[in-house]
């Protein structure tokens, strides 16, 4: 069963959440391996989308976390980032297209995670 977290940031710079996501260390200076994987979305349309906004809060990320034991087939991770999407973004026509979002998965011994970044703005 996963455990699904939202981060308490949002302010800043979209390289800040993007950057982290994509990083070949972990915030402990850690070596990830493996490397993070993009599952969806461009990072570099998410991080303009971020920086164009004029809002406080310029961003929501958290993360779909599992047990290494539960770890997801590549179909179930699928599943479960629609599934959230499908969720988060109800009743908004055509979401994909106009919020640019950003899934990533990092891997290690203890979890799988599925870590997400979203822009809080409607192209």
């Amino acid at each position: 069963m996963p455990l699904i977290k939202l981060n308490r940031r949002g302010q800043g710079v979209g390289d800040g959440p993007v950057g982290y996501l994509l990083s070949s260390t972990d915030h402990k200076g850690n070596e990830r391996d493996p490397l993070p994987e993009i599952l969806s979305g461009e990072p570099f349309i998410t991080i303009a989308a971020i920086d164009s906004s004029e809002f406080k809060h310029r961003y929501i990320s958290g993360t779909i976390a599992y047990s290494i034991d539960d770890a997801p087939t590549f179909k179930q991770q699928k599943q479960a980032m629609e599934d959230c999407e499908a969720l988060w973004f109800a009743g908004i026509d055509n979401y994909k297209e106009r919020i640019p979002i950003l899934w990533v998965r990092h891997e290690d011994k203890d979890r799988v995670e599925l870590n997400f970044v979203i822009p809080r703005i409607d192209l």
